[in-house]
């Protein structure tokens, strides 16, 4: 994503650009099989690179494995006012107004939804995670969020149907307050031959939470 891991921030998210990117190299590469796996915004890349894919170079094996998906529009908005919303209560709940205290907070609804503020157990695991990754867990510079998301607040998922003889699995977390499992379920079931693992106790940050997820995709990786 631009701004991190040595990416200019100046950069914007392009979905339909990265995707074609990714059929392009399956086609100059010539491959039998590919297995795209994409969290949040990247499952969308993989979606979209599928679709590609299965135009230019139909007799390729490809598989998604999405993880966090996030969803079509008007969904993205929604969860930008959702987001917006666990702030204010995320603040309230800190009785704090610094903007590091509070989205610290918020992080741990996002990590392991609602049970990180009512479950002890859940809270210590929340707890546990915000310290292993204090010092990585940084503030989104001003603008930054727009280049992220503009692209994906448009997003319609067109032409579904170019997905047919792909095989999708979405590995979503049972309480993500960002695109709720309720809405998602829908999504998926719009899609042909899509898969939805909800797993339980976990919100949207399923890399950090649920590393055992690796294990179910390198599983699947690994089948014929």
């Amino acid at each position: 994503m631009p701004g991190y891991d040595g990416r200019p921030e100046a950069e914007w998210v392009d979905i339909d650009r990265a995707a074609k990117r990714i059929a392009t190299l399956v086609q100059q590469q010539r491959l039998d099989r590919v297995d795209l796996v994409g969290h949040s915004t990247g499952a969308v890349i993989a979606v979209e690179a599928a679709k590609a894919i299965r135009q230019t170079t139909p007799e390729t094996d490809v598989r998604v494995h999405a993880i966090s998906t996030a969803l079509p529009a008007p969904q993205p908005l929604l969860a930008g006012m959702r987001g917006a919303a666990g702030t204010v209560a995320a603040a309230a709940r800190s009785g704090s107004l610094k903007p590091r205290t509070v989205w610290l907070e918020y992080y741990r609804r996002l990590a392991y939804g609602p049970d990180a503020e009512t479950d002890p157990q859940v809270a210590q695991a929340a707890d546990a995670l915000v310290a292993a990754n204090d010092d990585r867990i940084t503030l989104p510079s001003r603008g930054l969020g727009r280049r992220h998301t503009r692209d994906l607040r448009q997003w319609q998922n067109r032409n579904a149907a170019a997905l047919t003889g792909a095989q999708l699995d979405y590995y979503h977390g049972a309480v993500d307050p960002v695109f709720p499992p309720r809405i998602t379920a829908r999504f998926v079931n719009t899609l042909p031959g899509a898969d939805l693992h909800l797993i339980e106790g976990h919100g949207h940050l399923l890399l950090l939470t649920y590393p055992e997820v690796w294990d179910q995709i390198t599983a699947s990786i690994a089948a014929p």
